[in-house]
């Protein structure tokens, strides 16, 4: 849609001029999401000022959670700055030194150059190969560095739903520790003067629970390698279908284990999002 400015304003008040029965709400989620441009600029503030002969334009909505088939791609949340998609288990998020071809990494590369052979995709952070869920990629740099820097700022928000053997000993629990890793790239809990200890934050809530299992809600305050699976491993519930931290029990055939939403500032509208993935659990306590 295009619009032509008749008068000096704020662009808010333009917009509620271009769409009268639209909430204001509705209308800030267009600017969030990159949807409005005035004068070739995406625009992202509601009282930016605009004159008289300028020109507005309303891109299209960008449809969410569409799964691209031809590179295996569930994307969840696009605009020009990043891209948020739903990590399958089984696939690692970055190849390794053995190369490997088909990874979330790859696919995300896939798709942008398939739109732009240009394009490329930054890793942001990153799940185990064996967790599913929610994942994020910059399409900039520059927007890498700074949703990296909220990760080690603590600013993003991450929870995770998780399947454990047994029952923790209490519905609500935080576990603060150190943990390291030692051979054979197992994690463990140490004291924090051994070399490479890193401190490790884990809050968990239950959510479900029967005689063998519990459905359990987690919400972690650092991102460190394994850290869920030592810390459930570490209050005597394993993370089922995780042998290689105890588990003695697989009824996914599966690491049950997955990223249901994130919540970070976006770095151009500095507008706060939260993208969610289906939880996959339910039904295994229905």
């Amino acid at each position: 849609m295009r619009h032509k400015v008749k008068e000096d304003t704020i662009l808010i008040s333009e917009l509620s001029i271009i769409f009268p029965n639209i909430s204001t709400n509705k209308i800030r989620k267009m600017l969030t999401n990159n949807r409005v441009e005035l004068d070739g600029v995406v625009v992202n503030k509601a009282k930016k000022e605009v004159f008289t002969g300028s020109i507005i334009v309303i891109k299209n909505k960008i449809k969410t959670s569409k799964i691209i088939k031809d590179c295996k791609l569930e994307i969840i949340y696009e605009d020009e700055k990043l891209i948020v998609v739903n990590k399958p288990n089984k696939l690692l998020s970055v190849a390794t030194n053995k190369l490997e071809k088909d990874t979330m990494h790859s696919r995300v590369l896939d798709y942008l150059k398939s739109k732009n052979s240009n394009s490329w995709g930054w890793i942001v952070h990153r799940l185990d190969k064996d967790t599913s869920g929610v994942m994020v990629f910059a399409k900039e740099e520059e927007v890498k560095l700074m949703l990296q820097k909220q990760f080690s700022e603590n600013i993003v928000t991450r929870k995770y739903l998780a399947i454990v053997d047994g029952t923790p000993y209490r519905k609500v629990g935080r576990i603060e520790n150190y943990i390291a890793e030692g051979k054979s790239l197992i994690v463990r809990e140490c004291n924090k003067k051994v070399r490479g200890a890193r401190i490790a934050i884990t809050n968990w809530k239950i959510i479900k629970s029967k005689k063998s299992h519990s459905l359990v809600e987690i919400l972690i305050e650092t991102g460190r390698r394994n850290q869920i699976r030592v810390h459930m491993a570490g209050i005597k519930c394993p993370v089922s279908g995780d042998k290689k931290y105890g588990s003695v029990t697989d009824p996914l055939n599966r690491l049950c284990l997955h990223a249901e939403n994130i919540e970070f500032i976006h770095p151009s509208s500095l507008q706060k999002m939260k993208f969610s993935a289906k939880n996959v659990f339910n039904n295994f306590f229905n």
